[in-house]
């Protein structure tokens, strides 16, 4: 014997259940949705065509190299993608200081605005490599050639190919590791 369907319950069901699915329906195809898609197709292929597309004779080191003289000098290194407003590029600290003494150079690319907090992050973070910039010394913009889909990453360059990439926290904590298996 099936219940009786009280007719006000009947009509709040649907009415929650409308709302409900017009909030998906908004979540869904606003940004939030593009930049978790965007994150989840992070991978070696996505970094390598970023990676190919830099114009690297217009960024430097701060010693006046650009980043092509570097890439010759060295047939291996990484490259840290950071930023002083990144809580989780701060959390990563540890991970990041296992390059310290590693036979691997590792240059950092900073997503910052505030020069100010750039130098105390700098100062704080007692670094060991080398920051690129722009020619007149400025900060690279995030947009563009370097969208990098999320930070803090790594990436592990070897003779211009884009081997291995470590992404977040959990991904970067798992550098000290990599680090001591590969020498």
């Amino acid at each position: 014997m099936m219940p009786k369907l009280n007719p006000k319950s009947a009509v709040s069901f649907v009415l929650v259940a409308a709302f409900f699915l017009l909030l998906g329906i908004v979540v869904s195809t606003g940004a939030p949705r593009a930049k978790i898609e965007k994150a989840l197709r992070y991978n070696r292929s996505v970094a390598q065509k970023l990676y190919n597309g830099w114009d690297k004779e217009s960024i430097f080191l701060p010693n006046g190299r650009t980043f092509a003289e570097f890439e010759r000098e060295n047939d291996s290194y990484a490259i840290y993608f950071w930023a002083t407003w990144c809580p989780h590029c701060r959390n990563a600290k540890e991970s990041i200081r296992s390059f310290d003494g590693s036979s691997v150079p590792l240059v950092g690319l900073p997503f910052d605005t505030d020069a100010q907090k750039y130098a105390e992050a700098k100062a704080e973070f007692e670094p060991f490599w080398e920051d690129i910039t722009l020619g007149d010394g400025g900060f690279v913009p995030r947009e563009g050639a370097f969208d990098i889909p999320s930070i803090p990453s790594v990436w592990f360059v070897e003779n211009g190919k884009v081997r291995k990439i470590f992404v977040g926290e959990s991904g970067l904590s798992k550098l000290p590791e990599w680090l001591k298996n590969r020498s």
